[in-house]
């Protein structure tokens, strides 16, 4: 209560704050999808490109956010701890990311609603595993954590929008498809344990009804919208004030080159998100779509370079005119090295 006690409060630095700057996670996860799982040869080939994406993300931050005078900037990979996701965990540390295990928030058995536990096992790409990244608001440690699925990359320096008002829990865009108000591949949370346990409620509760989503409110009907992508925007537009969120522009910082983005030009683009573009592990080249050459090549560049970083063979890259197979990043294949008298070993 006395006046040096509240100077002392004052001075006492959040736990967010590091080297003079706040502290910000880039995030992204490698999770198991709709259960069960058949782990078949052609899902560890998907995977293997997936993870290997997440190396453009990790160079991306580096050319881009490390030296902001603002954020210091953590990459994390939240990772569920599944026998044939663990083994990728090695080559994620090697691109520079901290792992954190993420599994279910909560089990089957602890949803209350039959309808909602059906309907969330099949809900957008992914069903309940979607709801692991709702760690991210755990994450207290950290300003904001951006999630970013693996197939997205940084382009420019976004610290315009990390750096909203505080009071501000998410940032987000709308999707390409109608109706999709929330985009799960790109959005930035404000870490609050509070938001965290109530989100949490309303699934454990199962308060997602049919045709009318989460309590009846008409939001969050749309796909995927069962998981993050309805009870994110739930949360933010009907249980908290609006003003608590920030919808950015899509064509800017969740670019996917869609019809109503070619007038944006593409030094203005800051996040680049692989969906309409086909994914470049997927080796699928449309050199009619400059957009979609301009970066792919972009994420060739950052892959390479995180390739030459860790003393590796330049894996090859796909042909023109080709439709795969894609070559992984093998940490194994690494250059012979000079021993300064002429030899290599």
């Amino acid at each position: 209560g006395s006046a040096a006690a509240d100077d002392g409060a004052l001075t006492t630095p959040p736990r967010y704050w590091r080297n003079g700057k706040r502290r910000v996670a880039v995030a992204t996860s490698i999770i198991e999808g709709k259960t069960p799982v058949d782990v078949t040869p052609k899902l560890l080939r998907q995977l293997e490109g997936y993870v290997d994406s997440a190396a453009a993300i990790a160079e991306s931050v580096r050319r881009h956010m490390s030296a902001s005078p603002l954020f210091d900037v953590d990459l994390l990979a939240m990772v569920m701890p599944r026998p044939h996701l663990l083994p990728y965990e090695r080559k994620l540390r090697a691109f520079g990311f901290d792992v954190v295990h993420v599994d279910y928030p909560l089990q089957w058995a602890d949803i209350a609603d039959g309808y909602y536990r059906d309907k969330l096992n099949s809900s957008g790409c992914c069903g309940m595993s979607e709801l692991a990244k709702l760690h991210a608001f755990t994450l207290e440690d950290y300003y904001r954590v951006v999630l970013l699925d693996s197939d997205a990359m940084v382009v420019r320096n976004f610290d315009r929008v990390l750096d909203a008002r505080d009071d501000i829990g998410l940032v987000y865009t709308n999707g390409t498809m109608e109706g999709e108000i929330f985009q799960g591949g790109m959005w930035i949370a404000r870490p609050n344990r509070t938001v965290y346990d109530g989100m949490l409620d309303l699934v454990r509760r199962g308060a997602f009804y049919p045709g009318s989503a989460w309590e009846r409110s008409g939001v969050g009907w749309l796909y995927g919208g069962a998981t993050i992508q309805g009870l994110l925007p739930y949360w933010f537009q009907v249980v908290e004030p609006p003003h608590r969120s920030w919808r950015v522009s899509r064509c800017v910082y969740n670019y996917q080159d869609a019809a109503d983005c070619v007038h944006v030009p593409l030094r203005d683009v800051h996040l680049m998100h692989f969906t309409l573009c086909p994914k470049p592990f997927a080796c699928i080249i449309l050199e009619h779509k400059d957009r979609c050459m301009h970066f792919h090549e972009l994420w060739w560049q950052y892959t390479r370079a995180v390739e030459e970083r860790l003393h590796l063979r330049p894996r090859k890259a796909c042909g023109r005119g080709a439709h795969g197979p894609y070559v992984h990043i093998d940490l194994n294949n690494k250059l012979p090295i000079d021993d300064g008298a002429g030899s290599r070993t």
